[in-house]
């Protein structure tokens, strides 16, 4: 319409008119309003310009709160903001997408369309039409999970257990987790409608106790109750579990449900086994190095003043003869002490970076020689193995030990199987004696022979100081390879059962890339030392002996010894005596002689002590029974030297000469 003819319109007309227009206006905005599909427009800074009816609703959002707010806040949907971006942008429709609306404590399946639209103010500038479509389903609606009731129903599929509920009324199982099939074997289906299950999944020597303890259970009127026992898979083999059951009762407090977490607890109570019986053995231990103590030091003044004696009498004198028979019976008693300090000394273990494929190399001929020529030994290491920190030879030697073991259950004659690999524990096994979570190297000596039973697993680590000896050395060296492992923060544990032979697992600590960059610049060479020049000491005629020895017999004899040869003895029954002598004594003191154990301070410390007033002193320990704690690298003093007992006299002289003519510095005294 040209200008011309809109100016001939008369003022009633026009008016007519733009009622026309807000009329319209006014029926499309109704239907916009309650069209049943939230809607939003945003502008170019993606805040909301306007929205219907529908969105206020399901957001639950007055108009205020609506207008000028961020679209991240009013659409808290992964994808939402960036597809009204693109949509923004570039002024063209993007495809939709579905989603989860997260509104509260609820949540809502939905599709969203977003579609540009020109600014009414701005024409150059494009705004957004943000569609949100909630799903329809022609199936009757379930209530939507929670976030909390999600979390849950995910808990239930991920957990390492299995999870139940059980109706009592109905006498049998309404609910099984997917767990169920892979611990026991047997489907959901079998679970839920085949009532003896409850039963047959308990093996036939623990059914009468299970069976008490839900009797109990429905009697009492706990909540919360547990039990151990031997389950029995749909293949016939056994696991132990631990089963925990809480109760929901009425309100006069008679069970109706059952909800129970049956774990399998194998490895765990194997460990725990191991441990008692680890335990077990060092309490043998402790006693029999006790008895190994005391029997050596009775020997010790029963031989020394049996010798003196013997040599004080003429080789016709009838009594010559019979002080060498008490001698000689003296000597035999001395092996039967030895014995037992071969199973209570514990090796002293220094850990260092491995290679273990160059220390499976090295023990290999060890290794095959124990095993023998019938039996064939192979060896399969991981491409990528990492280095370990250990005690090489003493990680051989459990090898060794091992390798007696699998001969003797081979009958001489089969395969043993050793495989390397790297192994990764994300938490700590859970026991005081079990692994720690990290990284270990993992060796797996396996064998197809007689398998071990539960009690001969148990029994592995128990001294044996008894029987025909190869099979006493054998027992010895499987304890002996357990304590080896756990000195190097590492585990041992046995895996045995019919048809499948025993494996032995050697888990060892991995040695990280922080400690093989330190080991590196260690090894970098660096320049010598300076030679110090140590003035010889003036030769004297009487050298001073501080004779420290808890057992007045033993030091008497000592006092005896020395001072026929011409030292000048001092004497103390215990540490701080020692240290008094040393304090009240005005010359030179030139050697501590002192036992190890002793109550109170013990020997090493005294040195440390001593060594602090008189570092130019020379030690030397004697004793018949050493704390492993005590021979641990670095303990002692360095330059010390050590006498094991029981010793000759001849041999206490003949050391302590050796210590006082030695003249080497030691670094305690720098």
């Amino acid at each position: 319409m040209e200008r011309a003819d809109f100016e001939q319109w008369k003022p009633k007309e026009v008016a007519r008119l733009l009622a026309l227009v807000e009329t319209e206006r006014r029926y499309y905005q109704e239907i916009v309003a309650n069209v049943p599909v939230s809607l939003l427009i945003v502008g170019p800074n993606l805040q909301a310009i306007s929205s219907n009816r529908q969105f206020r609703v399901t957001t639950a959002k007055k108009n205020d709160e609506v207008l000028g707010k961020p679209l991240f806040e009013l659409l808290p949907i992964d994808g939402a903001v960036e597809l009204v971006q693109q949509v923004v942008s570039s002024g063209l429709a993007a495809p939709k997408i579905d989603a989860v609306w997260v509104l509260g404590e609820t949540s809502k399946p939905v599709t969203i369309s977003v579609l540009p639209l020109r600014s009414w103010e701005e024409d150059s500038e494009s705004e957004a039409l943000v569609v949100i479509q909630e799903h329809v389903s022609s199936a009757p609606a379930l209530p939507l999970l929670t976030p909390h009731q999600a979390k849950a129903v995910q808990l239930s599929a991920e957990v390492d257990a299995m999870l139940w509920e059980a109706d009592i009324a109905k006498g049998r199982i309404t609910y099984v987790n997917p767990r169920a099939e892979e611990m026991f074997g047997y489907t959901e289906s079998t679970w839920l409608e085949n009532a003896e299950i409850w039963t047959d999944r308990v093996a036939p020597s623990d059914r009468d106790r299970v069976k008490r303890f839900y009797e109990k259970l429905a009697e009492s009127k706990g909540l919360n109750f547990s039990v151990e026992f031997l389950a029995l898979r749909a293949d016939q083999s056994t696991c132990v579990v631990r089963e925990s059951v809480r109760v929901l009762r009425d309100e006069a407090g008679a069970p109706l449900k059952l909800f129970g977490c049956t774990s399998d607890i194998s490895e765990r109570r194997q460990i725990e086994d191991q441990h008692a019986a680890a335990q077990k053995g060092e309490a043998l231990t402790r006693l029999s190095a006790k008895l190994a103590h005391d029997l050596n030091n009775l020997l010790m003044i029963i031989a020394g003043y049996g010798e003196e004696l013997k040599n004080s009498l003429p080789a016709a004198n009838p009594l010559h003869n019979d002080m060498k028979e008490i001698l000689a019976a003296t000597e035999r008693l001395y092996s039967v002490t030895t014995q037992l300090q071969t199973y209570t000394r514990r090796p002293v273990i220094h850990s260092k970076i491995t290679s273990v494929p160059a220390m499976l190399a090295q023990a290999r001929p060890a290794i095959e020689k124990a095993l023998g020529a019938r039996v064939t030994y192979l060896v399969e290491q991981s491409p990528d193995l990492a280095k370990a920190k250990i005690d090489g030879p003493q990680i051989e030697q459990a090898l060794i030990a091992l390798a007696q073991h699998a001969y003797l259950e081979l009958g001489g004659e089969g395969t043993v199987t050793l495989k390397a690999d790297n192994v990764r524990f994300k938490e700590s096994t859970g026991s005081d004696s079990g692994l720690d979570a990290g990284d270990y190297v993992r060796l797996s000596l396996s064998h197809t022979g007689t398998p071990m039973s539960p009690e001969a697993r148990q029994r592995m680590l128990e001294p044996w100081l008894y029987s025909e000896e190869s099979v006493r050395d054998i027992k010895m060296g499987l304890s002996t390879a357990y304590h080896i492992l756990r000195q190097s923060q590492g585990e041992l544990s046995v895996e045995s059962a019919p048809g499948r032979g025993t494996t032995f697992l050697l888990y060892m600590p991995m040695v990280s890339i922080a400690e093989l960059e330190a080991d590196r610049a260690l090894a970098a060479p660096v320049a010598p030392p300076p030679v110090l020049e140590v003035p010889a000491e003036p030769e004297t005629t009487l050298e001073t002996i501080l004779v420290v020895e808890d057992e007045g017999g033993i030091r008497a004899l000592v006092r005896k010894i020395l001072r026929r040869q011409g030292y000048n003895v001092l004497e103390a029954s215990h540490g701080e005596e020692a240290l008094r002598a040393m304090r009240d004594h005005d010359g030179q003191i030139d050697l501590l002689l002192t036992d190890v154990m002793m109550p109170g301070m013990n020997g090493v410390e005294l040195s440390y002590k001593a060594l602090e007033s008189k570092p130019h002193l020379k030690v030397l320990f004697v004793s018949g029974y050493t704390d492993e704690s005590l021979l641990e690298a670095g303990q002692f003093p360095a330059g010390t030297a050590f006498l094991q007992k029981p010793f000759t006299l001849g041999s206490l002289l003949g050391k302590v000469r050796e210590v006082l003519d030695t003249t080497a510095m030691r670094h305690a005294a720098s």
